[in-house]
């Protein structure tokens, strides 16, 4: 899980759960036989913590009655719970609404008799619910409907009676147990939609099987029903399930099992039918399994033959059970099998005889597949009683190879055979009748369960000229030239088998008299017609000469002729009926091919212009996008030509002003120095001479030294040196562009682009001042220093409009302003109480933009 990274798995086991203190990183906590009556959340949460990253929680056999909807509140990442058997018997129904992840949800053995509609509301991801071993009566569907991910749904052992005709399973089921219920009619539906469902376990109950009760189950691969009452299967239940792996029906009172039942469950592997009441296993209905692995038939106790069957894949057979059943002759399919690992045959009650002789061969070569000791009816031991028979091989003892017969005759064919046991004998004769005589009535030969006499499609017809006799022998009646032909005689014990053919030929005696007697006869009838006609033909002539036909013969033209005339004119009729409705039929395809040709034609001349329309649409589009383009491109070349002119005018402004007050500053020190000098020259000797002398207690000063005759000199050259020095940093570029660069890089319009200081109004102002000009009552060298104008911090000229934030001070010139930020005027900058001060700017000095009043250039001190 990504919530943590160091994790505890929590076990606990047979004690209460008083005491119990759980670490801060319990990922699994998992509680068995720790006896709590009803869960709070402070049995499943860390103390030291609010909530928990716990994952997985099992609490089992603990006797909990009850749960609170607070009990996972603090708990929102559990992905499994697993509280079976334990005595609930009512659940909140939001008791799990804040566990979105949860996945794993068992509540099985528990006392449960109806949950809440509402109790997995917000599960969008659970994948396996168990709810087995409860008192539910219902299936609960509205529960769990809204599962889209649910996979595994056991409801087995409850009390379940009936599903509802509307009650639709969720789609994304794979496995679903409803086992040991009390369910008796399913509809027929209720399956239809589980097109992923892969076990389905319907045992115990009391289910009636339809014939489309599984038929859209594609998917399914194990279907349990056994002890249903079954009595029959129809033959096409199983149809759809071609997926289908494990069948178990045992435990029904099946009797007859369809051999077409499993012909479409070829990948069946697993083939459970035990303790039915079936009596006979066909070959048919095992053949078609072509990967069978698992054959259990035991405990039948009417089971008395299996036919021997042979295909393909049935080497593959690995576990037979045919034990506990009413077997008396070992099965012959048994003889085919090379993979089988284990045989079960105990409890039958085996006849030991040659037709189980071939079971020492192949136990020798299998002997771990049977693990019991077989027995015959007498208590002996069935191997060393096969061992000890006498068996032989059928053999011809009497035959007839070659019989010449006459027409008509009866003929009686022989074919006798020796062997042990007794063979049965198979004849086969031209015609494709197929005749089967057995010796021994008991027989389970790959035959025996044919007809006595059949066609070679196993259709059955009935006895006729040719009969079997009781002896094996065939008997024809008036031999036919049909009946002629090589006559095939099989004789079929379990050593072995033999093969004697039997050619019948007629004699050609008979075919040299039919030969005569059918000249003779087509002799006689020619004579006969000849002599009919000549006597027609002379009644004929004597009727005329005696005017006996006459009138009669004219009658009988003369319809002739009608007869010839009508024909004539319906031909003609037909004829030009033909040719009208050739010619309409002509004219009627002339008008639907025109009639086509010219929809064609439109259909083409609107698909042109819709070409021309989209294409001048296309081209006003693509001309308009250009436009527009072009327009955007022009407005953010003018845009940003604006915003760089702006922002180059704000920063020579900057500039210019910073340059301006180092001025300021370097007159203002000029003018204190020689104020100071004169100061210093105006003072009593004696005063200075003291203080020179270091009687006066001053301080030491980097700028003052303590040579008398170069005092005056060191204070004016300290002094200077400390303000070369401020001035530097005051002047340096890359201090003025750093407080450039705190300002926004943006530049909005305002008025003071229209103001009078704009670039253009500041060129003409520099063409008609001087470059350098001093205000009135500024310093000159032959005025009184007394009378000079003061040019301390309070002389400055401070736009307190100016729309530049870093110069915004009061009035007063003390309380300035940096953007939000006040700041006060160093003391030692403010105005001197003791020298008269410059003459500073009122606000009628100023115009509305902050620039300077007429005749005050920026460059002017």
């Amino acid at each position: 899980n990504n919530h943590y990274t160091e994790t505890v798995d929590v076990t606990c086991q047979n004690r209460t759960n008083i005491g119990i203190k759980l670490p801060p990183s319990v990922s699994s906590l998992s509680y068995v036989n720790v006896s709590t009556p009803f869960v709070q959340s402070s049995n499943l949460v860390p103390t030291s913590t609010s909530g928990s990253y716990m994952i997985k929680i099992v609490y089992k056999r603990s006797g909990i009655k009850g749960l609170s909807q607070l009990t996972f509140a603090k708990l929102a990442y559990l992905e499994y719970i697993d509280f079976s058997e334990n005595l609930i018997g009512e659940v909140p129904g939001t008791v799990f609404h804040n566990l979105i992840y949860l996945r794993v949800l068992n509540l099985t053995d528990n006392k449960l008799k109806k949950l809440p509609f509402d109790l997995l509301k917000t599960q969008k991801r659970l994948s396996e619910l168990y709810l087995a071993k409860n008192y539910l009566s219902s299936t609960n569907y509205e529960v769990y409907s809204n599962c889209s991910t649910l996979k595994i749904l056991d409801l087995s052992y409850n009390v379940i009676s009936k599903l509802p005709d509307e009650m639709s399973f969720n789609p994304s089921l794979a496995v679903l147990l409803l086992n040991n219920n009390r369910l008796k009619d399913i509809p027929a539906n209720i399956f239809s939609t589980l097109n992923q469902l892969e076990i389905l376990n319907l045992a115990n109950n009391e289910i009636h099987i339809t014939s489309n009760l599984f038929r859209r189950l594609n998917a399914l691969e194990n279907l349990d029903l056994q002890n249903n009452g079954i009595e029959n299967l129809p033959r096409d239940c199983f149809e759809g399930l071609t997926k289908l792996q494990v069948l178990n029906i045992s435990k029904n009172p099946i009797d007859i099992v369809d051999s077409d039942l499993l012909k479409t469950n070829s990948d069946l592997k697993t083939l459970v039918l035990s303790e039915t009441l079936i009596s006979h296993i066909s070959a048919s209905l095992l053949a078609r399994l072509k990967r069978l692995r698992v054959l259990n038939a035991s405990h039948n106790y009417r089971l008395g033959t299996i036919e021997d069957f042979k295909f393909s894949s049935s080497n593959h057979l690995q576990y037979i059970d045919l034990s506990f059943g009413n077997l008396s002759v070992l099965p012959m399919f048994i003889s085919h099998l090379e993979m089988v690992e284990q045989l079960k045959l105990e409890g039958n009650l085996w006849k030991c005889g040659c037709k189980s002789r071939w079971f020492v061969e192949w136990l020798s070569n299998h002997q771990h597949a049977v693990n019991k000791p077989l027995t015959c009816d007498k208590e002996e031991n069935m191997i060393e009683k096969l061992i000890s028979l006498n068996c032989k091989v059928p053999h011809a003892v009497n035959e007839s190879l070659y019989q010449v017969l006459e027409f008509r005759s009866t003929v009686i064919l022989t074919c006798s055979f020796d062997g042990e046991p007794a063979p049965s004998i198979t004849w086969v004769t031209p015609s494709g009748y197929i005749f089967h005589h057995y010796s021994d009535k008991n027989s389970t030969d790959n035959v025996s369960s044919h007809t006595r006499i059949h066609l070679y499609d196993i259709e059955p017809v009935v006895e006729s000229r040719v009969k079997l006799l009781k002896n094996g022998s065939l008997k024809i009646q008036e031999l036919l030239r049909q009946d002629a032909g090589i006559y095939t005689c099989i004789a079929i014990n379990p050593v072995g088998n033999a093969t004697s053919h039997i050619v019948v030929t007629l004699d050609r005696k008979t075919f040299f008299h039919i030969k005569i007697m059918c000249i003779i006869v087509g002799a006689s009838a020619v004579i006969a017609v000849l002599l009919c006609t000549a006597v027609g033909q002379l009644i004929h002539w004597l009727c005329q000469k005696c005017g006996l036909v006459e009138e009669r013969s004219k009658q009988l033209m003369q319809q002739q002729e009608n007869i010839e005339m009508y024909k004539s004119q319906q031909l003609k009729s037909l004829r030009e009926n033909y040719t009208q409705q050739v010619y309409r039929i002509k004219e009627n395809c002339a008008l639907q091919v025109e009639w086509i040709r010219d929809s064609y034609q439109g259909q083409v001349k609107h698909i042109r212009d819709f070409k021309h329309y989209g294409s001048h649409q296309f081209s006003s589009i693509r001309d308009q996008y250009y436009d527009q383009m072009k327009k955007v491109r022009d407005y953010s070349t003018t845009q940003l030509g604006w915003v760089r002119e702006n922002y180059v005018f704000q920063r020579n402004r900057i500039q210019k002003f910073g340059s301006h007050q180092v001025l300021r500053f370097r007159e203002s020190y000029k003018y204190q120095q020689q104020t100071l000098n004169k100061i210093l020259e105006n003072l009593p000797s004696l005063y200075l001479e003291n203080c020179r002398g270091s009687s006066c207690g001053h301080s030491e000063s980097s700028v003052f030294v303590e040579s008398q005759d170069t005092a005056d000199l060191a204070d004016v050259h300290g002094i200077e040196i400390h303000a070369k020095t401020q001035l530097e940093e005051l002047t340096d570029p890359a201090v003025l562009d750093e407080g450039l660069d705190e300002q926004s890089i943006y530049y909005t319009p305002s008025e003071l682009s229209e103001s009078p200081v704009s670039p253009k109004k500041d060129l003409l102002l520099r063409k008609r001042q001087p470059e350098f000009t001093m205000s009135a009552g500024a310093y000159s060298p032959d005025s009184n220093p007394l009378d000079r104008p003061s040019t301390s911090y309070s002389a400055i000229p401070w736009l307190q409009d100016s729309p530049c934030r870093v110069f915004q001070c009061s009035q007063a010139g003390i309380q300035c302003s940096l953007g939000d930020d006040e700041f006060q005027v160093p003391r030692t900058l403010q105005s001197s109480t003791s020298l008269p001060e410059m003459p500073q700017l009122t606000d009628t000095d100023r115009n509305i933009t902050g620039s300077a009043p007429d005749g005050f250039h920026e460059t002017a001190l």
